[in-house]
């Protein structure tokens, strides 16, 4: 009896593992710098958010340090950025902002997964992923050229 009784609490333990009855969260964060031709570099941080290995919140930030030659088009480069997020801006779970400070557009992005809508999740091509897990997520953003820790 008393065998049975631990094998069970055994089983009844690794269920409750699998089945995600405790609260995990993690996080991971990714970032990636890139040269694009002469005219700019780029860094991006994307923080991914996770509960119960399920994507919840994700906040990317984005710097993009123009070179001296293409600094006068800097304000027509921030409102190209702009006008990319403009239709989803001012959804419900997106805190959107573009800035310009000197040679550099800083453009932040917060998404909170739950409240977005599905056009939204489309725009930000985060259709299906907020059921990834972290090593998935972070596997991916690893092959995307991404450094994740």
């Amino acid at each position: 009896m008393k065998n049975i009784l631990k094998n069970s609490v055994i089983a009844l333990s690794f269920l409750f593992l699998l089945t995600g009855c405790s609260k995990s969260t993690k996080t991971l964060t990714c970032t990636m710098s890139d040269e694009i031709d002469d005219k700019m570099s780029l860094t991006q941080t994307i923080v991914t958010k996770f509960d119960n290995d399920t994507v919840t919140n994700i906040d990317q930030n984005i710097k993009m340090t123009v070179k001296d030659d293409y600094v006068s088009y800097i304000e027509q480069m921030a409102e190209g950025v702009r006008n990319q997020y403009a239709d989803i801006k001012d959804k419900d779970g997106i805190v959107f902002d573009v800035k310009v400070n000197g040679n550099v557009i800083d453009t932040t992005l917060n998404a909170e997964l739950s409240k977005l809508d599905d056009a939204s999740k489309k725009k930000l091509n985060v259709n299906g992923s907020s059921k990834s897990t972290y090593e998935e997520g972070k596997k991916s953003l690893e092959e995307a050229g991404y450094t994740c820790k």
